[in-house]
This record gives C-alpha cells, structure tokens and sequence, in this order.
C-alpha cells in the first residue's frame, strides 16, 4: 500500500473537518440551512477518514460506515439547499427519508449477503451514493428553477458530477470490471485514487459555492428591501404633497407641529399672520400664543378660542382653533391646529 497515498487521504480528511468547523464558526448567525450544510461538509470528512482506517487498519465494515457518512453528507447538502427555498422547518419528514433510505440499503446489503440477489457490496454502495446525490441534484434544481444564480449552477454542476461518479462505479463495479474502492486503493489503482481525489475537490468546491450562494441571496435581499423604500418614500411624498396642497388652500391658519409641539409646517395665512421663517426656526406653538404659554396639545385641544399676537403689529386676534391628532403608520405623532378669525 501506497503510504504517501494513505497520508494523503487522512490529510484531506483532516482539512475537511477543519474547514467546516472553521466556515461554521465564522458564518455569525447560522440557521437551518448554513447548519445542515456544515455538518455535511464534516460528514465528508468523517467518510474520508473512515477511507483510510478501513484500508490503512482494516476497520471492519469500515466500507459501509464510509459509505453511510457520504450518502448523510449528500442528502444534508440536498436538504440544505431546500431550506433556502422553504420557510418549513424540516421537522420529522428529514428523518423519515434518512431511516427509509438507510432501511433499503441494509436490505439490499442484507440480501447480498445472503446470495439472493446478484449484486456485491461495493455496488450496492455505491449506487446508494449515486441515489443520495440524485436526492441532492433534485433539491438544489428546485431552488435553482426559482432563484437562478451562477453558484447554483456551479453547484448543481458539481453535484452531477459527483453523482455520475458514483454511479459509474457501481455499473463497473456490477460488470466486475473494477473492484471494490479500498481493495483498488491498496492496489494503486488510478482510477480509485482519481476517484477520492475527485470527491474530495468536489465536496470542497461545493463549499467555497455556498457562501456564494448565501451571499447572493442577501444583495437580493437587499435589493428588495432598497426597492420597497423606495416605492414607500415616494408613496409618503406624494402623499405629504397632497396633504400639504390641501393645508395651504385652507381658508385661516393651518399649521402642523410635532409631539414636541414645535411648527413643522405652517400655510400662507399662517405664515402671513405671524411672519413664521421654519427654515430658519422652527418655533413652539405655545409661545405664539398669548394666552397659553407652555400650553400642551391636550390643554390647547380643550380651548376653543385663544389670542395670538399679529407679527407685523401689536395688534392681539381672538381666533376659533381647532385641533386634531395625525399618526401613520411607522411615522410619528404630528398635531394639526386651525386656527380662524373670531367672529
């Protein structure tokens, strides 16, 4: 056995690993998507590992463990993706398909021990890889047909490939024109290195594809988000120019101030009568008023008459006022007074 081979292997499974606790902890706030995709990652690693200790150790069934891990990291890879097109939580339907898949590959293994059906160990296990990533294939092109991006491609790509892989094998492996995996690496075949080196740089690809994929998905958030503010300021300016349109043909003084109770906008009589400058200062309404200074909004609401000072004269007006409370939705208290001649 090839001993630079095996370090190698145990040195990819090693960086697997390492790469996927590394990408987990810096991905910030992980949610069910980014977490099923870095225990994936990780399961890689662990089927690679089990790789070497079954050829370098002879782990017993180590070819089984190693195909179970791979075939868990495909589907979570799969399921990964689907979360990004579901608000669902996967709930027990992820564990219906992980115990159903795993029951009909002990069956199939079960029944090969047994004789009862012409298929040996290494193809039953490698055509359960190529079904885990047909799984895989049909989740991501689910999200891809809905939200069609350059990473999706990538890694749909990547997926097909490691499923024909996979899927070769097995028919090789069914026509007895190459043998199992390990058994191929202890002899040094080409083709089983090419085939973990192959795996292993497609499962790496895939996750340098994700963070692309993520990525994308929130510049279209963003974008979104950018767009709607858009759409709602313009909503509010052509509303607050109706509104203000509408103020200004108001026969008397109309003026709106905030919670404060400080003049935000004023009409043309207002701005007339008591010569108001709001882009330069925006005054207290009470300190307009001569007969209620420090007034707030609720004592003011209660008088239905007050005296304001005329500003190009010392004359004092009695005006009839009125006044009412305006509160949109996400925007803040505003207080419309109309103030009118007294007759």
């Amino acid at each position: 056995m090839n001993s630079l081979l095996g370090g190698v292997v145990l040195i990819a499974a090693w960086l697997t690993i390492g790469i996927s606790i590394i990408f987990a902890s810096s991905f910030g706030k992980r949610d069910v998507s980014a977490n099923f995709w870095f225990a994936g990652f990780a399961l890689d690693g662990l089927s690679l590992s089990l790789i070497y200790l079954t050829v370098f150790h002879g782990l017993a069934f180590g070819a089984e463990w190693a195909t179970v891990t791979h075939c868990g990291a495909a589907l979570l890879c799969g399921e990964s993706l689907r979360q990004l097109d579901t608000e669902k939580a996967p709930g027990p339907r992820l564990v219906v398909i992980g115990l159903g898949a795993s029951a009909v590959w002990l069956l199939l293994i079960a029944l090969t021990a047994l004789g009862a059906i012409p298929a040996s160990r290494p193809t039953i296990n490698s055509a359960a890889a190529a079904a885990s990533y047909g799984w895989a294939i049909w989740s991501t092109w689910r999200l891809w047909s809905t939200q069609r991006s350059a990473y999706l491609t990538q890694i749909l790509v990547l997926l097909a490939m490691a499923g024909i892989i996979w899927g070769l094998r097995a028919v090789l492996t069914a026509m007895g024109i190459t043998g199992p995996l390990g058994a191929e690496l202890v002899a040094g075949r080409t083709a089983a290195n090419m085939t973990v080196v192959l795996i292993f740089l497609l499962s790496l690809t895939r996750m340098f594809c994700y963070f692309g994929v993520r990525l994308d998905q929130l510049r279209r958030r963003a974008e979104r988000e950018a767009q709607a503010v858009r759409e709602q300021s313009h909503a509010l300016g052509r509303r607050y120019a109706e509104i203000a349109a509408a103020m200004y043909s108001v026969p008397g003084c109309c003026i709106v101030t905030d919670a404060g109770m400080r003049v935000v906008y004023a009409n043309a009589e207002a701005n007339r009568l008591l010569s108001l400058d709001l882009q330069k200062k925006r005054p207290r309404l009470d300190t307009l008023i001569v007969d209620a200074p420090g007034a707030t909004f609720g004592e003011l609401a209660r008088r239905h008459q007050v005296r304001v000072k005329a500003a190009n004269s010392d004359q004092v007006i009695s005006m009839n006022l009125s006044a009412k409370v305006t509160e949109d939705e996400g925007a803040a208290v505003q207080y419309v007074f109309l103030l009118q001649p007294a007759t």
